[in-house]
């Protein structure tokens, strides 16, 4: 926030300095004088091709949204049917963006499927600030695109669509944090995804956040899968899941554990694991956060 305010404090000085400059020298331009300041001249020839009150506008609108973006309540929940329509809009916004960057375009996904990842509470979504900003899909078994890999106890992410104004704003930490911590209490090995298409950005999105890349892959066979499946390789993705680094969210879920489990999570985090089962819960939520709020 201190850069951002940084920058518009140094634009706006800017501005003033080429208002005044052009008050006392408005010939500034084609004189060639470079009059009192030898080079601020070529400078302000730039700057001042942007209209100073169009330029001031868009700087205070782009600090609101990085101020909303770090004061902002996060919750991760699965979907319910009244968000029908709104998974559908968010993957037709998906599509739009795939095909204007000239990517692999997902088909259009049918309410039928959807109601049945909703009764089967596979469809995610994460609400900010009373908004569906991102939602998702797990699974926890996957065949026809992970092979022999399948006998892996693992969670896999599908379908991951961003709503247009939350774009760029890291959502996929979230998404993965949320998944992990899932993998964790269902004692699964690995969380896994897949994409389609050549695509080095979202290889390089995909690793900054812990994934692994495995390659990509010519599927065998893509009968029984979405149609976008026949038009590349898949580009495979996956994380160990590390259930000793579970984000801790209740005593509840905590009971589930084994001692032996708890002194896990506990080592990870470097504090004693002394004490009776009880203790070290305790100890847990003493140290915890709710790592989905800013």
């Amino acid at each position: 926030m201190g850069i951002a305010i940084a920058l518009y404090i140094t634009l706006s000085f800017r501005i003033v300095l080429v208002m005044i400059y052009d008050k006392f020298n408005p010939d500034w331009e084609t004189d060639g004088t470079q009059v009192g300041i030898p080079g601020l001249e070529e400078g302000l020839k730039v700057l001042n091709r942007y209209d100073p009150e169009r330029l001031l506008n868009e700087t205070m609108a782009n600090l609101q949204k990085h101020w909303k973006s770090r004061h902002r309540t996060v919750t991760i929940q699965p979907s319910e049917l009244a968000d029908l329509a709104a998974i559908l809009d968010l993957y037709r916004h998906a599509s739009d963006l795939q095909r204007e960057k000239g990517r692999v375009v997902w088909p259009e996904i049918s309410p039928s499927l959807i109601k049945q990842e909703l009764a089967e509470q596979r469809q995610w979504k994460m609400v900010i600030d009373d908004q569906i900003a991102c939602i998702w899909v797990v699974a926890f078994d996957d065949p026809l695109i992970w092979g022999e890999k399948n006998n892996d106890p693992a969670v896999y992410l599908h379908r991951i669509a961003t709503a247009p104004d939350f774009r760029g704003q890291g959502l996929v930490e979230y998404v993965l944090r949320a998944t992990h911590d899932m993998a964790c209490k269902m004692r699964l090995n690995y969380l896994r995804l897949d994409t389609v298409g050549n695509n080095p950005g979202l290889i390089e999105h995909y690793t900054k956040h812990g994934l692994t890349y495995l390659g990509a892959f010519q599927l065998p066979s893509t009968e029984g899968l979405p149609g976008h499946y026949n038009d590349g390789p898949v580009l495979l993705f996956e994380s160990k899941v590390d259930w000793g680094s579970y984000v801790v969210q209740s005593r509840e879920e905590l009971e589930a554990f084994t001692v032996k489990e708890l002194k896990k999570m506990l080592k990870v985090r470097e504090l004693p694991t002394s004490g009776n089962k009880s203790a070290l819960i305790d100890r847990l939520l003493e140290a915890s956060k709710n790592p989905y709020e800013d």
